[in-house]
């Protein structure tokens, strides 16, 4: 790591320029697009209008191809961008080439020729069809980046990537079956769905506050000194698959932006209005006593 930081230091490395943005947005900071690596005399210049379409052009046909690859690789993108669900990418999405990547080997047929284990279970057995509310959560831990910095030897480095490994995977096999399952837990990031067939939207609901409550003490499980922050998605059963990942994201960022060790509560209707509360970890247990109160006293109030 330090070696790697030194290189930097001296520039002893080649990024590449995007145009169409400033040219801090270099290598894999860059947006992903066909004209990435394209010879330019003029880096971080605009975009022109012919190139903003083919950017916008470039991202509807890769959603759309994703949507279903054996069937839509030989055709074009539709026009009317409603007709692309964007099971991997949205339409209006653009994404640096880590993100990219990160999205890219989800897909089966990329998996297999890298030779990836396949995911036991994705989101397709999940019916966007769905009659009941459910919850989405994604994760990670706080500045990561600069622990292993603090981590001058190379067995320590390890130590600690073994150490969230193991919580990772530890987490996705002992997560609550009945409340839902971890998509994936790849050490300090993670990814899972609160759902359930057994238990009615309120039930469920005040079932995942209550794993919500106990989070922060399970990810203190690792015993590595990093907090963690999460977005935390409450949706209903028409809002697209898309648009709550992207909540996620966003809410996510959100609770990093806030002083991180905090997590983002947001609540999407179905006509994509939604309400958010934010708040550290620690205190999701008092938000849930003062919903409850705020309920009761509702009730007391319609009996009168």
């Amino acid at each position: 790591m330090l070696d790697l930081e030194q290189r930097k230091l001296k520039r002893d490395w080649v990024g590449i320029n995007w145009t169409g943005d400033s040219s801090s947005l270099t290598g894999t900071d860059a947006i992903a697009w066909h004209r990435l690596g394209q010879l330019n005399s003029e880096p971080g210049r605009a975009l022109t209008p012919l190139e903003k379409r083919e950017l916008e052009s470039f991202y509807c046909q890769l959603a759309w191809v994703l949507d279903n690859p054996d069937v839509n690789r030989a055709k074009d993108a539709p026009s009317n961008r409603d007709k692309i669900e964007g099971r991997y990418i949205a339409t209006n999405e653009r994404l640096s080439i880590p993100e990219l990547v990160k999205r890219l080997v989800t897909y089966e047929a990329i998996a297999q020729q890298l030779g990836m284990t396949p995911l036991t279970e994705g989101f397709t057995d999940i019916s966007q069809k769905r009659e009941q509310w459910m919850g989405w959560f994604m994760g990670d831990g706080d500045e990561v980046g600069n622990k292993l910095k603090s981590i001058s030897d190379d067995v320590g480095q390890q130590a600690f990537s073994a150490a969230m490994r193991e919580w990772g995977q530890t987490f996705k096999q002992t997560f609550p079956k009945e409340l839902g399952r971890v998509i994936y837990a790849g050490g300090d990031d993670f990814l899972g769905i609160v759902y359930s067939s057994q238990l009615h939207t309120k039930d469920l609901s005040s079932q995942a506050l209550m794993w919500l409550n106990q989070f922060k003490q399970q990810w203190q499980t690792h015993r590595q000194d990093i907090n963690v922050s999460m977005g935390f998605i409450w949706a209903a059963s028409r809002v697209p698959q898309r648009d709550i990942l992207q909540h996620c994201r966003e809410a996510e960022k959100l609770a990093k932006t806030k002083g991180r060790d905090r997590v983002t509560l947001r609540v999407v209707f179905n006509d994509g209005q939604f309400c958010a509360v934010d708040m550290p970890l620690g205190l999701v247990g008092h938000f849930d006593k003062v919903s409850r109160s705020q309920r009761r006293t509702k009730l007391d109030a319609s009996l009168q």
